[in-house]
């Protein structure tokens, strides 16, 4: 099915700009607009992937980033000299291009560039997977992956994570005092 009015009203996304709305105000149009096949397929991308998706948009963007988190997993295991198998998943089929990114994200020294690179590998397979119709329902899924990049992106700030390195270590800090005064007693 086609959604001309919905994706003709809908914002543009880039990543490192702000996002035009939620996921959560964005799934809740979505249920407004899409049929029930494409809502159980923001369903299964919502809810994650326990078992086999049954939307095909869900299953391949499942494939996709199976294949991709399994070339991480095998990145890092190489660096840490570790043996990779305990942290794949199976996975159909190898894609060329994603295992090629992945290894030119992890020559990336600073890690926020690392995962700016992963994630713009994930939007650009969410935009292959969109398809040519740009009003079909996968086009309207692909637009919430990359929705969700953008929002991951936004809630990053120096700010934000100075404040939740500051609680990890007051917390350590206390869980090493409360360790010292266990000992000393």
């Amino acid at each position: 099915m086609d959604y001309y009015y919905f994706v003709a009203t809908l914002p543009a996304l880039a990543l490192g700009a702000p996002p035009p709305m939620s996921t959560d105000a964005f799934d809740a149009l979505c249920g407004e607009y899409l049929d029930e096949s494409d809502l159980n397929g923001l369903r299964e991308l919502r809810a994650g992937f326990d078992g086999a998706p049954r939307h095909p948009f869900a299953r391949e963007w499942d494939a996709a980033e199976t294949c991709l988190r399994n070339a991480v997993a095998h990145s890092r295991a190489a660096r840490l000299k570790r043996d990779a198998t305990p942290c794949l998943r199976p996975q159909a089929a190898v894609d060329v291009f994603v295992e090629h990114g992945v290894q030119e994200a992890f020559m990336r020294p600073d890690p926020l560039e690392r995962e700016l690179a992963l994630d713009r590998l994930r939007w650009q397979r969410a935009e292959e997977l969109a398809g040519l119709d740009p009003f079909a329902g996968r086009a309207v899924l692909a637009y919430r992956v990359r929705l969700g990049l953008v929002e991951r992106w936004d809630a990053m700030s120096e700010a934000r994570g100075a404040a939740r390195r500051d609680a990890l270590v007051s917390a350590t800090a206390g869980a090493n005092t409360a360790e010292t005064a266990t000992e000393a007693s």
